[in-house]
C-alpha cells in the first residue's frame, strides 16, 4: 500500500485540484449568468417579435429554438475557455462541423429559409385559399419546412416552403 502512496502525488494532485477551483467557480458562474440573461431576457423578446408582427409560431421557433441555442452555444465555449479549453480549435471545429452539415441539409435549410419568408412577408396565412403547384385549396397549416393545403376533395397535399415560395 505504501508503494501506491509512494507513486502518486498527494500533495501534487490536490494542489491542482485547488489551483483548478477558481477557474471551475468562474465557469459555473459564467453558466449561471447566461442562464439568467436568457431566462429575463425571453420574455421581453417575445413580446418585441408580437409587437413587429411576427407571426405566433416564428417567434417561438426563433425565441425558444434559435435564440436559446445561441445562448447555450456562446455560454459553454465562454466556460470552456475559463477552464482551459483550446476555443479556437473548438470554434474551428465547429465551422468546418457546420458547412458539412449546411451541404448535408441543403433542401431543409432552403425550405426553412422559404418558411421565414411566408410568414415574414405574409403573402398568404392559415385559413386562406391558395393555388399552389396546380393545387388549389384552403391552407390548413403552415410550419418551416412545409405548406399544408387541403383540396376542395378533402385531401391534405404537404408542399415544401422552397416550392410555395418559388
Amino acid at each position: 500500500m505504501d508503494k501506491i502512496w509512494n507513486l502518486l502525488d498527494v500533495d501534487h494532485i490536490v494542489t491542482r485540484i485547488v489551483e483548478f477551483l477558481p477557474d471551475l467557480l468562474a465557469a459555473v458562474v459564467i453558466l449561471l449568468v447566461f442562464w439568467l440573461g436568457y431566462r429575463i431576457s425571453r420574455k421581453p423578446l417575445k413580446a418585441l417579435l408580437q409587437r413587429a408582427g411576427f407571426h405566433e409560431n416564428l417567434i417561438k421557433l426563433l425565441v425558444e429554438n434559435i435564440y436559446k441555442f445561441i445562448v447555450v452555444f456562446f455560454s459553454i465555449v465562454m466556460a470552456g475557455g475559463q477552464i482551459g479549453f483550446n476555443i479556437g480549435a473548438l470554434l474551428a471545429g465547429f465551422g468546418v462541423a457546420g458547412i458539412a452539415i449546411g451541404f448535408a441539409a441543403q433542401d431543409s435549410l432552403a425550405n426553412s429559409i422559404a418558411g421565414f419568408m411566408i410568414f415574414w412577408d405574409k403573402p398568404f396565412e392559415v385559413g386562406d385559399w391558395i393555388t399552389v403547384n396546380g393545387q388549389y385549396g384552403h391552407a390548413s397549416s403552415i410550419t418551416l419546412r412545409s405548406t399544408r393545403i387541403r383540396t376542395a376533395n378533402n385531401t391534405y397535399v404537404v408542399i415544401p416552403n422552397k416550392r410555395v415560395i418559388d
